[in-house]
């Protein structure tokens, strides 16, 4: 091999690397931060819902009537959940709500898909169920 033909073949050993080490570098600070916006949509969904729990069981508490239709309109006053249902032999309500969350992700190349055209390329969507009990007085 000649000087020049060793030189350029270390060039290009030294740029290929530098591209792989940016794109690994890349690809695993995108996933971290995606990583961290999920957590705090997570976070901000669970407090929504906490806080959903505790006004409605408060005005459970306020609500004079025991009547368990009387207390399941009061609870989906306050929840907006679709099923609720009673057990009367543990005198509890259970509510289901399903809420979805939208928070940034970045993607390393991004490529708009057909039914995203108006939408922001870089929102996602997660889902997340809860179920929450609560006790009759009666």
């Amino acid at each position: 091999m000649t000087t020049g033909c060793l030189t350029v073949l270390v060039v290009l050993i030294v740029v290929l690397s530098t591209v792989l080490g940016a794109l690994w570098y890349w690809t695993r600070h995108t996933d971290t931060v995606n990583a961290e916006h999920r957590q705090q949509a997570l976070q901000a969904l669970d407090d929504q819902l906490r806080r959903t729990k505790n006004d409605t069981i408060r005005a459970l508490d306020n609500e004079s009537s025991g009547d368990p239709d009387v207390l399941t309109a009061v609870i989906h006053q306050h929840t907006g959940a679709p099923v609720i249902s009673y057990d009367a032999s543990r005198h509890a309500f259970r509510a289901r709500m399903i809420k979805r969350v939208q928070y940034e992700s970045r993607t390393l190349f991004p490529t708009p898909r057909p039914d995203e055209r108006d939408s922001p390329r870089t929102s996602s969507s997660d889902s997340q169920t809860s179920d929450w009990t609560g006790r009759s007085r009666h």
